[in-house]
């Protein structure tokens, strides 16, 4: 029976009032909006790029022959895969949270009236039928992007770059696309010698730090910059610095960007660092980003991150890990911690690890799911909360208090807490085995 005569049924029958009905239908066409959304940027961006991989080329594009475009063709490129990037992390972010909303929200309704096991597992079943659509109509839309980015890849290749008449429109689209780009990479090394903290600071781009077999700090730093022309992006290049120093006992890595300062020339333009990072696995991190993905594997002695606008993903790391993000996900994985402090205004939570006695463990997130992967076998208190979403426990042990957004328990005999607050989303405590 369909989802909506079914509601309209239980309306008839008294079981449910109209506010309820309503609340269900909104529900409802919430979770096929998000299906629909995410089913049509599957096909547009799969057709997209069946016709740039048989072409060579994107339909509208120019005939007039021209040179010194791979740069434009190769900037556009970054610019677009990197805003893909984004935006189908956000995308996915939002539908996701939109249908566990509309679930949710359904949930609610059908716990608090009776209606029946038939109608209730009917509905149920059409829910879950719905939620396994958006999930496939979104891996499908990043499936497309993939396709379609790679599709583009195989078109500059093929030299259809050299045409400039197509890139006319491209000087300047919403402050981000220029034609002109330039790179550069540069190499530092230092030693550390007795210094136990490395730190990395206005960091701009994306981060990734592995632990080294060596007592050398050694990074690689690739400076781009673009502008609307090559001695404008240029300029806007030689703004970049990196320098890495010994300061008492931290090594720190420094990006220094003259333009964001106000000492640099006028112009405008765009520019981003990568860092890739090797340090020994002694060290403590600290690590300050403005924006940028942090990627973190090693047996450091510890982690900080502070970051506006990226995802953070550690694992392996040792003893402590604090991670402030206002945008972003977070994402933990390690063995015995004596303290993890992890908080996100905007992300989800997946944090894995082991307490330890007289440790602390804090996971908030304001808008976003939090998932603990814990030992069975690891003695701790679990005080867990949401605002509005679902909140399950299966790890064994002892319920102290139980609501429908609130949990309390002991597991192997209670132990330091393990916290866990979101004020929109789930909360998910489970084994790790």
């Amino acid at each position: 029976m369909n989802e909506r005569l079914q509601i309209l049924k239980m309306l008839q029958e008294g079981k449910i009032t109209v506010d309820e009905a309503s609340a269900l239908i909104e529900a409802l066409d919430e979770t096929e909006r998000a299906e629909a959304e995410g089913q049509a940027r599957s096909e547009s961006a799969s057709a997209q790029a069946g016709q740039t991989a048989q072409t060579g080329r994107p339909s509208d594009s120019a005939s007039a022959g021209g040179s010194g475009w791979r740069d434009a063709a190769e900037d556009f490129g970054e610019s677009v895969a990197a805003e893909v990037r984004q935006a189908t992390r956000r995308a996915g972010r939002e539908a996701r949270r939109a249908a566990e909303t509309a679930r949710r929200e359904l949930r609610r309704t059908l716990r608090e009236v009776d209606i029946g096991s038939e109608v209730d597992e009917a509905i149920r079943e059409g829910l879950e039928g719905a939620m396994t659509g958006v999930r496939a109509g979104l891996e499908g839309a990043r499936v497309g992007i993939r396709a379609g980015l790679e599709g583009l890849r195989h078109a500059f290749d093929g030299g259809w770059w050299e045409d400039g008449s197509f890139w006319d429109g491209f000087a300047k689209v919403d402050g981000h696309f220029h034609r002109a780009r330039q790179t550069a990479t540069d190499n530092l090394e230092i030693e550390v010698a007795g210094q136990t903290v490395l730190t990395v600071t206005d960091a701009t781009g994306d981060i990734e730090v592995v632990a080294g077999t060596d007592s050398h700090v050694r990074i690689e730093a690739v400076k781009r910059a673009y502008a609307a022309d090559r001695d404008s992006a240029q300029r806007r290049l030689d703004d970049l610095t990196v320098t890495a120093d010994a300061q008492g006992d931290k090594i720190v890595v420094k990006v220094e960007d003259q333009t964001v300062a106000g000492r640099g020339p006028a112009g405008g333009g765009r520019a981003s660092v990568d860092l890739q990072i090797v340090a020994p696995p002694n060290v403590e991190l600290i690590i300050e980003s403005t924006h940028g993905d942090i990627t973190v594997g090693g047996a450091f002695r510890g982690l900080t991150v502070t970051t506006t606008n990226g995802d953070v993903e550690a694992k392996r790391v040792e003893e402590t890990i604090k991670i402030k993000a206002v945008s972003g996900d977070i994402e933990v994985e390690t063995g015995a911690l004596r303290r993890a402090e992890l908080s996100s205004l905007h992300g989800d939570i997946v944090a894995a690890f082991a307490p330890q006695a007289g440790g602390l463990y804090e996971l908030k997130t304001s808008h976003g799911d939090v998932d603990v992967k814990l030992p069975a076998s690891a003695p701790c208190s679990i005080d867990a909360e949401t605002s509005a979403g679902d909140l399950t426990c299966s790890l064994p042990g002892a319920v102290q208090t139980k609501t429908r957004h609130s949990l309390k328990a002991t597991v192997a005999g209670g132990g330091p807490t393990v916290t866990a607050r979101t004020a929109s989303g789930d909360v998910t405590i489970r084994s790790n085995a």
